[in-house]
């Protein structure tokens, strides 16, 4: 004769596994569920520094917008410096706490746009996706030497693990 009792424990096991990754895939569509995402630290946008030139002569005093929107998030968050006289400018990093799910590790997306607004005209200098949290990854390491000439056309620039910029920007690996 067959306990029934036993007979219901594997259904059972089946049923509440089952459950299990269905909560699971809800947080990793952007849920929480009692602590399955984790808080890591990320860069929306790395920093750098660079000069802006306008047919070869530095752009003084352009000012240059950048933005960013977490693929977590309907916000898109922006900061802006100015250029001095020789056309340089300089932006910080941004770091940011980023939830991750537990059983993840491809879902951070950082849409980025960097705008130039000079002598009445605007210039869309960088627009892309950053897809590691990492510092510097859009940029394949930390840049130096970084140029933006505004009357050159974008570029299309990928690295292994960042994702994929289009940019009038160049620069060198520290």
């Amino acid at each position: 004769m067959v306990n029934p009792i036993k007979q219901y424990k594997l259904p059972g096991l089946v049923l509440f596994v089952l459950a299990s990754f269905y909560l699971l895939s809800l947080s990793a569509k952007g849920g929480e569920f009692m602590g399955v995402l984790k808080a890591e630290s990320a860069y929306a946008f790395s920093g750098f520094s660079g000069q802006l030139l306008f047919n070869g002569e530095p752009a003084s005093n352009a000012k240059i917008i950048r933005k960013y929107r977490l693929q977590s998030s309907s916000d898109e968050q922006e900061d802006s410096v100015t250029t001095n006289n020789e056309g340089h400018f300089s932006f910080d990093s941004i770091a940011i706490k980023h939830r991750t799910p537990l059983f993840s590790s491809h879902d951070f997306l950082s849409h980025q746009d960097v705008i130039v607004e000079y002598q009445g005209e605007n210039y869309d200098i960088w627009l892309g996706g950053k897809t590691e949290p990492g510092e510097y990854t859009e940029f394949g390491g930390k840049p130096k030497n970084l140029r933006c000439e505004l009357t050159e056309q974008s570029r299309r620039v990928k690295h292994e693990l960042a994702g994929v910029i289009a940019t009038n920007c160049k620069w060198d690996i520290d």
